[in-house]
């Protein structure tokens, strides 16, 4: 809809965890049938070859006069690569807008991506903020700006987009070596926090490198608690808790495959009978996996990453 508020020689860029690009073919054609697309990695990856032709009528100053609409679909990767962002340059930023979907997939690294002018810009996500990466997110409220709506939770049950729910706690203990990790992270969070105040005080150059290594101190310090040890056996205790029946279904979130391999055994030694999700898979398979999920009677189990992509 916001695509097609603009004039048809606007191009839009639409940024996006390559999982949901589907998704959005799926909607562009209902709108727009006839709507070009060029696609920024995965599948039928052609930028490489069809944007330079296309932009070169904008950078000589001639827009097209279109009869369809440019879509550019593309992976945070893409949009953030040099090349991409190059191909822009010159152009003026009234026939551009771009959108953010997943807007918190801008991490501090891809933000090249803000290189380029857009007249238009929409960011879209549960949460623009970025967990440890407070440059990160102070890059996209610049580009995107503050939040000018807000859907939350509590709204999407109320208007039933979503279910009501209940939220249960089970406390993971850290291994000897995962909590002396974590320590040692700790330490060095607290370290590198100090620098960073002093540089600031002092303006110093090695702000930027002293804020990179601090991100990268937390992201390691959370993956500790994301990949516990002891998670897939508390996962095996609520299995036979919780959905020892007959008709029990679950979905289970994993951070990574090592995890999933883990859970996998967990499932097995149960006699469970599951279905994985993610990226590993073949459309074809998650089809399956969700129809089966959706449509048994009898106890399934869906297990993968990333499922909610």
């Amino acid at each position: 809809t916001a695509s097609c508020l603009a004039d048809k020689n606007v191009i839009t860029i639409i940024a996006m965890p390559l999982t949901i690009r589907e998704q959005w073919e799926n909607e562009i054609r209902q709108m727009e049938p006839h709507a070009k697309i060029i696609y920024g990695g995965g599948d039928g990856d052609n930028w490489k070859t069809q944007l330079p032709v296309h932009l070169a009528g904008y950078r000589q100053g001639t827009p097209p006069t279109a009869e369809e609409r440019l879509f550019v679909l593309c992976s945070y990767d893409a949009i953030s690569n040099d090349a991409f962002v190059k191909l822009f340059d010159g152009i003026e930023s009234q026939f551009v807008q771009v959108i953010g979907d997943e807007v918190h997939n801008f991490a501090i690294k891809k933000t090249n991506a803000f290189n380029i002018k857009a007249d238009r810009v929409l960011g879209l996500s549960a949460t623009h903020t970025r967990h440890w990466d407070d440059p990160g997110t102070a890059e996209i409220v610049n580009y995107f700006g503050e939040p000018v709506y807000d859907f939350n939770i509590q709204d999407g049950i109320n208007n039933n987009f979503l279910c009501h729910y209940r939220y249960y706690l089970h406390f993971v203990n850290l291994t000897d070596d995962e909590l002396n990790d974590y320590r040692e992270e700790t330490k060095k969070i607290g370290m590198l926090q100090g620098q960073i105040n002093e540089a600031k005080r002092r303006k110093t150059p090695n702000l930027a490198s002293l804020q990179n290594q601090l991100q990268l101190a937390k992201i390691i310090r959370s993956q500790i608690m994301k990949k516990a040890e002891n998670k897939p056996a508390t996962v095996g205790n609520i299995l036979q808790q919780s959905f020892a029946g007959p008709n029990e279904k679950a979905i289970i979130f994993c951070e990574d495959s090592e995890q999933v391999q883990h859970i996998r055994l967990v499932l097995k030694e149960q006699n469970k009978i599951f279905n994985e999700f993610s990226s590993k898979v073949s459309p074809a398979q998650k089809l399956f996996a969700l129809d089966s999920f959706k449509t048994t009677d009898a106890s399934r189990f869906l297990l993968g990453i990333n499922c909610l992509d």
